[in-house]
């Protein structure tokens, strides 16, 4: 929000428009998920390792898209492809639903970014 240039880190993966697709999470779920994890503990349930996503990946570039159409101004730079970037990387969450009862709320990209646009102007 009225930052630096973005840069997109490579636009030749294997992707359907060429930029890395990722797992976003919307920071809500991600709290929440945290003090369910925590009341388990507390419960007596042991600690363990949980991947947290929605299960569903959006590119860059269809982020960037999306805060356009969301009347965002976005300053996007094609940069080189970092070593070592997979092209996806989507969490399977079953474990967090299955020993937390915990599922993202925000599964939709766009009501996501919108909220952080909110939270955003909202709080400076």
């Amino acid at each position: 929000m009225g930052g630096a240039a973005l840069s997109i880190f490579g636009k030749d993966f294997p992707t359907t428009d060429g930029t890395p697709v990722r797992d976003y999470i919307h920071v809500e779920d991600l709290g929440r998920a945290h003090i369910l994890a925590l009341q388990h503990l507390i419960a007596g349930g042991k600690s363990d390792f949980i991947n947290l996503g929605t299960g569903k990946g959006n590119s860059v570039r269809e982020i960037i898209n999306s805060l356009k159409e969301l009347d965002m101004a976005v300053n996007a730079i094609d940069a080189p492809r970092r070593e070592g970037d997979p092209a996806f990387l989507v969490a399977d969450a079953t474990k967090a639903n299955q020993l937390l009862n915990w599922k993202p709320k925000y599964m939709d990209i766009k009501e996501t970014l919108k909220s952080a646009i909110v939270w955003h102007v909202k709080n400076g």
